[in-house]
């Protein structure tokens, strides 16, 4: 199946992508958040700084959102289902005033 993902702010910029501008996975039909961390991490894991992505545990840190399909798939955990040609989105959340 296809899932996409789009990485914003400091994140989307070591891709060098364009801001929100989608990412298309191949996954098995039946995929879980892990699987697609675990693509993320094989294609991109050594453009992410330390501090955003854990390349031991093959995940984002904490602070990273990642949000798919309506819910906080970090939060969910790695064994969740992704639904077929869905989105995750990933941002780090910045303070500001």
């Amino acid at each position: 199946m296809q899932y996409h993902a789009r990485f914003f702010g400091l994140i989307g910029m070591n891709l060098n992508v364009p801001p929100g501008e989608p990412i298309t996975f191949e996954l098995p039909d039946s995929a879980s958040y892990g699987d697609l961390l675990d693509i993320i991490g094989a294609r991109f894991g050594s453009l992410f700084p330390p501090n955003v992505w854990n390349a031991e545990t093959r995940s984002f840190h904490p602070q990273v959102v990642a949000m798919g399909d309506g819910r906080s798939l970090a939060s969910a955990g790695r064994e969740t289902p992704l639904a077929k040609d869905g989105t995750a989105t990933f941002f780090v959340p910045i303070a500001g005033g």
